[in-house]
């Protein structure tokens, strides 16, 4: 049969999910069938370079095996659904996981559940199933959704980060290859990652978690559209303008940037 296996569906990034990974390609029969090699991106919300370093493993010793980020929610679920803060910490998870960890796929844990304003999905359902309301993270994941389609591919930015501060919160470091790799929790920066579609056009997503910032964009030919979600919007075209271009990204909000021809 043409069938696939996905594995492992790992609760952590790091060395479990590894040695795991190195046991089933000790074994012939497995080896031959895993399709995809998918982790949850639970507690390395704040951990980009742990997964660098796991995607850096994956890239030199399995370059054939795509990864997948398959399941994730807010965990504890400590913000509302209209509370941007939850937006932010989607968008900022879903473009580390493509662009650092270099997944093929991102997949919410929840699509829609009960639990008044605090639950974790996309769509919340009141208790009297009456009424709903559409969360901030469901146009966080818009930023992705609706402007890089299946087929992008991720490209390399140059941006200098200067509100970052970054602290280790264990005393192990994470070791790929002989290198070692500190955890750290960083706090109050900006996450930016960008793609080229397979039209040829291009699209940056910037996760702003601080204060107002300028980013400088060079994209000389190309018509450039704005979108914006934040405390008060969602998903709003918010301006037009030329590729080359300095743009204000707002305090705590995610942008799109969509270069067209």
């Amino acid at each position: 049969m043409d069938v696939k296996i996905s594995a492992l569906e790992s609760g952590q990034v790091g060395e479990h999910a590894i040695e795991c990974l190195e046991k089933l390609y000790a074994d012939e029969d497995i080896r031959d069938v895993l399709g995809t090699y998918a982790y949850h991106s639970y507690w390395t919300d704040r951990d980009f370079l742990l997964k660098d370093a796991f995607g850096e493993y994956i890239n030199m010793n399995y370059p054939c095996l795509e990864l997948e980020m398959s399941e994730w929610c807010e965990l504890p679920c400590q913000h509302d659904i209209d509370d941007i803060t939850a937006g932010l910490i989607m968008a900022r998870t879903i473009g580390e996981d493509i662009a650092h960890t270099g997944v093929n796929s991102w997949s919410t844990w929840v699509a829609v559940n009960e639990g008044g304003n605090r639950a974790d999905s996309m769509i919340a359902v009141y208790d009297s199933y009456e009424d709903y309301a559409v969360s901030k993270r469901y146009y966080a994941m818009g930023h992705y959704t609706k402007f890089v389609p299946v087929g992008s591919r991720v490209v390399d930015t140059d941006i200098s980060v200067g509100d970052m501060t970054a602290t280790e919160f264990n005393d192990w470091p994470f070791w790929v290859n002989d290198k070692a790799y500190q955890n750290y929790k960083v706090e109050n920066y900006l996450t930016v990652s960008a793609y080229k579609t397979p039209e040829g056009n291009y699209v940056a997503v910037i996760v702003n978690e601080g204060g107002d910032k300028e980013v400088s964009f060079n994209m000389l030919g190309y018509d450039a559209k704005v979108y914006t979600t934040d405390a008060e919007r969602e998903l709003e075209l918010t301006s037009e303008t030329k590729g080359h271009k300095q743009i204000t990204i707002g305090e705590k909000s995610i942008t799109t940037v969509v270069f067209e021809r």
